[in-house]
């Protein structure tokens, strides 16, 4: 027993003076982890939230009509855009645009007209771009420039078909932002 009574000694007089200090150490690392959790979990629910919105975007981009599909490439290009896509996303996002691409240019999907857009609403910008339009509806074709994936021609035959695939080459020219490959971790 005397082997142990200096020992227990010493260590009581170590408690007594160490104490103090670890106690608001061990109170600093308990924040730091609950904060290091919380940023986690805003990252997930962020994460969480631009996925739902992306699940609506890609069903609306393989929608039949028209509108919806060109409401779905808007969606899809500017969450492109944003620093929650990864890479994962950015590939599906591109192979989305490139089917839709394909589909039109094999003739593989009707595109029905949409509405024709209220003109009192349009600046002179729009009108004469209207304009172009229509001249290029009376000869019956479009043309469409694309070059995302090697530059090429399509000449479609409606407007709603050269719209979808302006649409598509600009969400493949979208670049994703830097930071998301850290989003996915």
């Amino acid at each position: 027993m005397d082997v142990w009574g200096p020992f227990i000694w010493n260590v009581g007089l170590w408690c007594r003076e160490w104490i103090p200090v670890l106690a608001p150490t061990g109170v600093v690392f308990a924040a730091l982890v609950a904060y290091k959790a919380y940023r986690q979990r805003l990252v997930a629910d962020k994460r969480d939230q631009w996925w739902t919105r992306a699940q609506w975007a890609i069903d609306s981009a393989l929608d039949s009509r028209v509108d919806v599909k060109l409401t779905g490439l808007k969606v899809l290009t500017s969450l492109k855009a944003g620093s929650l896509a990864t890479p994962e996303d950015v590939a599906l996002f591109n192979s989305i645009a490139r089917g839709i691409q394909n589909d039109i240019e094999m003739g593989a999907v009707a595109v029905s007209e949409p509405a024709s857009p209220d003109r009192r609403t349009m600046s002179n910008d729009k009108l004469s771009s209207d304009r172009d339009t229509e001249r290029a509806a009376a000869a019956g074709t479009f043309t469409v420039r694309l070059s995302a994936l090697g530059e090429r021609t399509v000449t479609v035959k409606t407007l709603g078909e050269k719209r979808l695939l302006e649409e598509a080459e600009k969400l493949l020219q979208t670049e994703p932002a830097k930071s998301a490959k850290s989003a996915g971790k």
